[in-house]
């Protein structure tokens, strides 16, 4: 796996979860590791602790990223999930402008 580097010069560690994207989907930082994991990117089984804590390690670095790269506060749309009250989301080629 290739690291990309970011303008600040550090490592972008998921880089793959966000490439793999659709560009006129949008996702949260929750739905995109949920795509990695459908893609078989995690590397960890998600029944084992390590891999719970690995899977919120990559939403929080990924909430992060929004935040940092100055996403819209409201999000360009919802994204529902069962068992869960609506979230905002951001499309997929706005996650991938940050590479």
């Amino acid at each position: 796996m290739e690291l990309s580097v970011c303008p600040k010069g550090r490592p972008m560690k998921y880089r793959h979860y966000i490439e793999i994207l659709e560009d006129e989907r949008i996702y949260t930082p929750a739905t995109i590791v949920d795509h990695g994991i459908a893609h078989g990117l995690f590397p960890i089984d998600l029944k084992e602790s390590a891999g719970q804590s690995l899977r919120l390690k990559i939403r929080h670095a990924l909430s992060r990223l929004s935040l940092n790269r100055g996403f819209p506060r409201i999000g360009d749309g919802l994204v529902f999930v069962d068992g869960q009250a609506p979230s905002r989301g951001w499309y997929g080629f706005r996650w991938k402008s940050t590479l």
